[in-house]
């Protein structure tokens, strides 16, 4: 079934994002990040870390994130698991400031809305030491770079 803003209002994910980057994401970029939340569940992580958001980018289907992704031929083989609502989870520093990289560039280009490239790019600015001994991370970080 796929999201719509009215289901994804009530998901705990979105309570984890602050509101003023809420408001511009687009409905692709808030199912990538409840599709992130869904990977942190699934690895029994506290918090949705950056990885977790990148991993998810290789799963949005049909966005732009995921075709400049299939480009470099950078493709995750994990699988989206389902969500399990109810886990209490936390946005870590390091995908806040994902996200805040995310709408300055959507600002510097004058685009309206965060879409998932915004988020790709917000993955990229970030130091490799944000993604700790992943098997996607800084790999596809040191490859896109």
């Amino acid at each position: 079934m796929k999201a719509t803003q009215a289901n994804l209002a009530n998901s705990p994910t979105i309570e984890l994002i602050p509101a003023n980057i809420r408001s511009v994401l687009t409905l692709r970029a808030l199912r990538t990040l409840e599709t992130a939340r869904a990977f942190a569940e699934q690895a029994g992580a506290s918090a949705i870390e950056p990885q977790h958001v990148l991993l998810a980018l290789t799963r949005s289907r049909g966005s732009l994130a995921q075709l400049i992704l299939k480009h470099w031929r950078l493709a995750a083989t994990a699988q989206p698991p389902a969500a399990r609502p109810g886990r209490s989870l936390v946005l870590a520093d390091a995908a806040r400031t994902l996200l805040t990289h995310a709408v300055a560039i959507a600002a510097k280009h004058r685009h309206r809305h965060v879409g998932t490239e915004h988020l790709l790019f917000g993955a990229v600015t970030l130091e490799p030491r944000h993604y700790p001994a992943t098997p996607f991370g800084a790999p596809i970080l040191a490859k896109i770079r």
